[in-house]
């Protein structure tokens, strides 16, 4: 089974040109992003987020919390884009979105059975209910290890970005 050290050790092999992991977020910003979503967060993304805080690989990134531009005033990118999602898209308060697929849609957990480590899914804009749900992981950090594998795959041989 996936898990964090399986994404460490995928970004140790990489420029930091292109990985966006940030580093560790306190516990208090993490239970504070809990009062946000309404929600406890799934143990596998919680260490995540305690461990990066957010970002990713070449454009796969997960949303977290960021305290990047300042530790003061963070940015809690996950919290803002649920909160956003349930209240003008109609997204159920049962997923925590993660992550963008890049074409409207969202890769989220689905936290319905809090009792078992959630799936990760994908909700598709437009999305009319439960039945339009595709689940792509059982597990958060399977569907994290695939996702920045892929991306670390399909960086360019150059050592620059630009």
């Amino acid at each position: 089974m996936a898990n964090l050290d399986d994404v460490r050790n995928i970004a140790a092999g990489l420029s930091s040109c292109w990985k966006s992991l940030e580093g560790p977020t306190s516990e208090d910003l993490i239970s504070e992003l809990e009062h946000r979503l309404k929600a406890p967060l799934p143990k596998a993304y919680r260490n995540f987020i305690s461990a990066f805080g957010r970002g990713g690989i070449f454009g796969s990134n997960v949303f977290g919390i960021s305290t990047r531009r300042d530790p003061q005033d963070p940015w809690f990118e996950c919290a803002e884009m649920n909160e956003t999602a349930r209240s003008e898209w109609g997204y159920p308060n049962q997923l925590i979105i993660i992550g963008g697929v890049g074409d409207g849609d969202y890769y989220a957990l689905d936290i319905r059975d809090q009792n078992v480590e959630p799936p990760v899914v994908i909700w598709p804009s437009g999305a009319s209910g439960w039945d339009d749900v595709e689940v792509v992981a059982r597990d958060f950090f399977t569907f994290v290890v695939d996702w920045f594998q892929s991306a670390a795959e399909a960086i360019p041989e150059s050592p620059n970005p630009g």
